[in-house]
């Protein structure tokens, strides 16, 4: 009797461990197939595509059989199109376009002119985004819809070196031990 409650109870703890261990990092074959995949795509001196990355992705949930939700970048447009966004993703976005704090009283303001009870979507946002690019001359040539999915992009997905692009890729999916 005592050796099969002790057979139980070893059971059930190497199956929370197991558990436990789903939601951790690669394992060091799945990482060399990122490692791998990043380096085909990166160019120097320009780095990595958007496009290229989103086709990384994908290939390295297959190749690992990683889970997770990675959408296309039609697709991650068009959520962004759909969403709400509030202050605080007014003023995140902001700081990141601009580099610092200057302009966060005046993207408030844009903010609550545009604002109906306490969000604005993904076309007012623009206008807000658009005119703090105005007020600090920065470069306006692309359409500012356009513009605001290219900010945000970089924003969600800041890949401006092969390390920066593994550690999306890592906190992106879950991995399994294989």
């Amino acid at each position: 009797m005592y050796s099969k409650i002790m057979m139980l109870f070893i059971c059930i703890a190497w199956y929370v461990l197991q558990c436990q261990c789903a939601d951790e990092g690669p394992s060091e074959s799945q990482l060399a197939v990122i490692v791998k995949k990043v380096d085909e795509i990166y160019h120097e001196p320009n780095g990595i595509s958007y496009d290229d990355f989103f086709k990384a992705l994908l290939s390295i949930q297959t190749d690992t059989k990683a889970t997770g939700n990675i959408l296309s970048r039609d697709q991650f447009e068009k959520t962004l199109e759909g969403r709400e966004y509030t202050l605080t993703d007014c003023l995140n976005l902001t700081r990141f376009i601009v580099g610092d704090d200057t302009q966060q009283e005046y993207a408030e303001t844009l903010f609550y002119r545009n604002a109906c009870p306490g969000s604005i979507n993904f076309v007012k946002l623009s206008f807000v985004i658009f005119g703090i690019r105005v007020q600090l001359n920065m470069d306006i040539s692309i359409h500012k819809e356009d513009q605001l999915k290219a900010d945000i992009l970089k924003y969600t997905f800041p890949i401006q070196t092969k390390e920066d692009a593994i550690r999306s890729i890592i906190q992106n999916f879950n991995f399994r031990v294989t």
